[in-house]
C-alpha cells in the first residue's frame, strides 16, 4: 500500500485558508451584533419623544395629584456610570437604595434616585440644554439633546436618554419595575 504524504506547502495553506474563514465569520458576527446593536437603539429612542417643558409640567402634576408617598422601584442606568438601582421609598422619602447590590447611605446619593430627584435630574439638564443654545453655561459650544417618556398613570420618567453632542457625558435610564405601596 502506498502511502501519500501531504506538502508541507498544501497543509500550511489549508491551514492559513481555514484561520481565514474563521476570521471572517468571527468578523462578520461582530460587524452584524453592532448594526443590530444600533439599530434596536435607533429603533428604542424613536420610542421616546423629545423632552419639552410642557411635557415635564404634565407628568409633574400627575405625580403630585397621583403618585404614591410609599414605592419601590428598579432603574437599569447605562452610559458612562451604568448600573442598576433599588429604590424604596416610604413617606415620601429614600429609607433603602442599592447601585449593584451596594447600599447608599448618604442624602446626595439616594434622593437623586427618587421620583422626585429624577424630574430634577431631566429638569437641570433642560436648563443646562438652554443655556447651550444661547452659548452661555458649562456647555455652550455643545448641543444637548433629551428624550424622555412619563408613566401615564403616575408621571414619574419612565425612560430619559440624555446626549452632549462631543462628550462621552451619555446617561440613559429606565424604570424597568414600579410597585405602589
Amino acid at each position: 500500500m502506498k502511502h501519500r504524504s501531504l506538502n508541507p506547502t498544501t497543509r500550511s495553506r489549508r491551514g492559513a485558508v481555514r484561520a481565514a474563514f474563521v476570521v471572517g465569520l468571527i468578523g462578520g458576527a461582530f460587524v452584524t451584533s453592532v448594526i443590530v446593536g444600533v439599530v434596536v437603539i435607533w429603533l428604542h429612542l424613536s420610542d421616546d419623544p423629545v423632552y419639552t417643558d410642557e411635557t415635564m409640567r404634565d407628568a409633574q402634576l400627575r405625580w403630585t395629584e397621583n403618585g404614591p408617598a410609599d414605592y419601590d422601584m428598579t432603574i437599569i442606568v447605562t452610559g458612562r456610570q451604568p448600573g442598576e438601582i433599588h429604590v424604596e421609598v416610604r413617606n415620601g422619602q429614600p429609607t433603602r437604595v442599592t447601585r449593584d447590590h451596594q447600599h447608599l447611605s448618604e442624602s446626595d446619593q439616594m434622593t437623586p434616585w427618587t421620583v422626585p430627584g429624577m424630574f430634577d435630574i431631566v429638569e437641570r439638564d433642560a436648563e443646562n440644554a438652554a443655556d447651550a443654545a444661547q452659548g452661555v453655561g458649562d456647555f455652550a459650544t455643545k448641543e444637548i439633546s433629551q428624550w424622555v417618556s412619563f408613566h401615564e398613570q403616575f408621571g414619574y420618567p419612565q425612560r430619559y436618554h440624555r446626549v452632549i453632542g462631543g462628550t462621552p457625558q451619555e446617561i440613559r435610564w429606565e424604570v424597568t419595575e414600579f410597585h405602589a405601596r
